[in-house]
């Protein structure tokens, strides 16, 4: 009886999303029906930062409640200290911490954590690691079976709109031949973008940020030349800025698999739905483009409960 009472979990995560990009939160140039129908029926919180703002430190925390400085390291690396991961994650990891109070816990998705790629340290069981669609229909699959003896916590991972990386930043670090892994959903919305007409693509095109100037005192080290966007032409930003909201509305859509499969396995009522992201982009705020830096557009993110 006391499994009953305690409520599923369902966490979903969205990679490299900042806080402004939902149509709840103001912004008319996406629409985002899921994430606002989150938004809706829970509590939307509007001051809520990542502890780092690049994706494996971020998410380190984010499943332990830890900083990555404890595991020697600050940002995306294979260089940490496993060891510490290990006794850190076996601890306190998320997994292992609702495991231990009697949930089923599962994830789908992209990882990107320090430690294995199969995320058991943390204290889940993968499936279906593909970051497209994979945690969707690992959703649609798992949910009218799952939570019959048990309560359970589901971890969904999803890539986008991470995506705004590679191809659209015409980024020179990723050449024109990336894997499928990397491009598919790109492709997908710039095949798109090439069928609308000149003034149809215009009127989709969002404003530019409102604060593009340098910070006082910036210095060359402070960020990566690499993806500069202050050398960009016009077409460069606008293409970068319309494809950043593309590919959130397309992780949106993936989100709203998920909740109809919620809904139709009869969960809704007894299933705490947690939304976030693991850190934002700058989006040509201070002539930036991607994340790693201390700023409000990298660091600040959507939060959902």
């Amino acid at each position: 009886a006391l499994a009953q009472t305690k409520p599923n979990v369902l966490f979903i995560m969205t990679d490299q999303q900042s806080y402004n990009m939902m149509s709840c939160m103001g912004n008319k140039w996406l629409h985002t029906p899921n994430m606002d129908e989150l938004a809706s029926k829970g509590y939307r919180f509007e001051a809520s930062y990542c502890a780092n703002p690049v994706s494996m430190p971020s998410r380190f925390s984010l499943l332990t409640g830890h900083y990555a400085s404890e595991v020697g390291v600050k940002e995306n690396t294979s260089a940490y200290n496993n060891e510490k991961v290990q006794q850190i994650a076996s601890t306190d990891g998320l997994g292992v911490i609702f495991r231990n109070a009697g949930y089923e816990t599962l994830y789908s998705g992209k990882t990107h954590l320090y430690g294995t790629k199969d995320v058991s340290e943390y204290g889940f069981k993968i499936n279906n690691t593909d970051p497209y669609d994979g945690p969707a229909k690992y959703a649609e699959q798992i949910l009218p079976t799952i939570g019959k003896n048990k309560p359970f916590f589901l971890f969904l991972s999803f890539v986008n709109p991470h995506d705004i990386c590679y191809k659209a930043g015409m980024d020179k670090r990723y050449p024109d031949n990336l894997p499928e892994a990397n491009v598919r959903e790109t492709e997908r919305i710039l095949a798109w973008q090439k069928t609308l007409s000149s003034e149809e693509y215009k009127k989709q095109i969002p404003p530019r940020a409102s604060n593009p100037q340098p910070i006082t005192g910036e210095h060359p080290d402070m960020v990566s030349m690499d993806i500069f966007p202050r050398s960009w032409n016009n077409d460069q930003i606008d293409l970068y800025n319309w494809m950043y909201h593309r590919l959130t509305e397309s992780v949106d859509a993936q989100i709203g698999r998920v909740l109809t499969a919620l809904k139709n396995a009869g969960l809704e009522e007894n299933t705490i739905a947690v939304f976030t992201s693991d850190h934002g982009d700058m989006n040509g705020s201070h002539g930036l483009i991607l994340k790693n830096v201390l700023f409000e557009e990298a660091q600040r993110v959507p939060f959902i409960f």
